[in-house]
């Protein structure tokens, strides 16, 4: 959170792109399977994104919020990645999984 209030200055110009993203059912995994099972969703979570948004700063906000933000990046190029993942989140990674996260926000503007 502090790096975010840090940082934040640096976007001021130039063309960003924001996504918010919460996973999905870290209160009922950490209460039913523990908060070691918790933190195996946060790392897959974290993965992901590093995975697909190597070039962007990854925030986290809270237990189960982040933030990603591409700096300097053309608009059409930001929403297809960021809808191609907010898709793969959907899919979630096994069986008896659910969806990584359900809800993300995407914002661009240049």
């Amino acid at each position: 959170r502090y790096a975010l209030e840090r940082d934040v200055a640096r976007y001021a110009n130039g063309n960003i792109g924001v996504i918010f993203a919460d996973v999905n059912g870290l209160k009922f995994i950490n209460d039913s399977k523990g908060h070691g099972a918790g933190d195996k969703l946060i790392l897959k979570f974290v993965q992901l994104v590093k995975d697909r948004f190597l070039d962007c700063k990854v925030y986290r906000r809270g237990g189960d919020e982040f933030i990603i933000i591409a700096n300097d990046i053309k608009l059409r190029h930001f929403l297809q990645r960021a809808r191609a993942f907010h898709k793969e989140l959907w899919r979630g990674h096994d069986e008896e999984e659910f969806p990584i996260a359900r809800r993300i926000h995407i914002q661009a503007e240049s």
